[in-house]
């Protein structure tokens, strides 16, 4: 019985093009109109469609993501679809649907599903109003000297 040899994985720099398939690669920087990405990785991806399975990408800009089983840092989209495992670190987008979703920052317009996040919209508009006030102080504390 003979093996075969899995294929190489490759990187990019810089990808730009009409649409974009990685499978086991990776890339600096893409900017598509549409990407499909199997178990690869981003720096920053811009595209109009995105679909991520076991994927990640450090910033995702896009109109419409489907994640599964995917990780981003910084995801900006207007509609999000997690079939299944996404995560990211801040999360926001117009609407969201799917399950098993996780962001410690989110800011969402619609939710529809199950999402765990450290951060919602609410919390982190309170959060943002606090923290100028307490700067607004110390400002102030700090001229009248």
């Amino acid at each position: 019985m003979s093996k075969k040899n899995p294929t190489p994985a490759t990187f990019a720099k810089e990808i730009t093009a009409e649409t974009v398939h990685l499978t086991q690669s990776g890339a600096a920087k893409i900017i598509a109109q549409d990407v499909r990405m199997q178990e690869s990785g981003a720096g920053r991806l811009a595209s109009a469609t995105a679909t991520l399975h076991q994927s990640g990408a450090g910033v995702l800009q896009t109109k419409d993501a489907v994640l599964n089983e995917s990780t981003i840092g910084v995801l900006l989209a207007e509609q999000v679809i997690a079939e299944n495992n996404a995560q990211s670190v801040i999360m926001a987008a117009r609407q969201m649907r799917g399950e098993d979703m996780y962001a410690q920052v989110l800011l969402a317009g619609e939710i529809q599903g199950n999402v765990t996040a450290l951060l919602d919209t609410r919390l982190t508009v309170l959060f943002g109003v606090a923290a100028g006030a307490a700067l607004a102080i110390v400002g102030w504390l700090l001229r009248r000297r």
